[in-house]
């Protein structure tokens, strides 16, 4: 980095995501769930673009913020069955290590008995257009 000033360089890659983001993608972060601690590399959490699961950790700045509920340890609280959420990060999971970023792909319930409580949790991660539709239901 040659630029005359560090500083304004360094706020610009942070703003832009560029050189902060790449070389912190895969940090693995810990996270508290519904109580129970679950690890994730950010390059997983923030996978799906333009939601709000990807902003939360896109980068440490957005972690700062005081929206973001926190557990006594300082890691990211989100209030959801963690069955549920580990079910759902697990197939984002799969679609990462495939590199698969296809507009159709569907982010299917564990059980037709959840379905509701796993499509809310969709929504409230941005996830919603990611919903299983109920014409597939012969998948799960």
């Amino acid at each position: 980095m040659s630029s005359s000033n560090p500083s304004s360089q360094l706020q610009e890659e942070r703003r832009t995501g560029n050189i902060f983001f790449a070389k912190n993608r895969n940090k693995v972060l810990h996270l508290n769930v519904g109580g129970e601690l679950i690890y994730a590399t950010r390059e997983t959490l923030t996978y799906i673009p333009n939601t709000i699961l990807a902003s939360i950790f896109k980068n440490d700045n957005i972690n700062q913020s005081n929206l973001i509920e926190r557990d006594n340890n300082g890691r990211v609280f989100l209030d959801f069955p963690p069955i549920l959420f580990k079910h759902a990060l697990e197939q984002i999971r799969r679609w990462k290590n495939r590199a698969n970023r296809s507009a159709d792909q569907q982010i299917k319930p564990p059980s037709w008995n959840v379905k509701n409580e796993f499509d809310e949790m969709l929504r409230a991660l941005g996830l919603g257009k990611y919903r299983q539709s109920k014409n597939h239901h012969s998948d799960i």
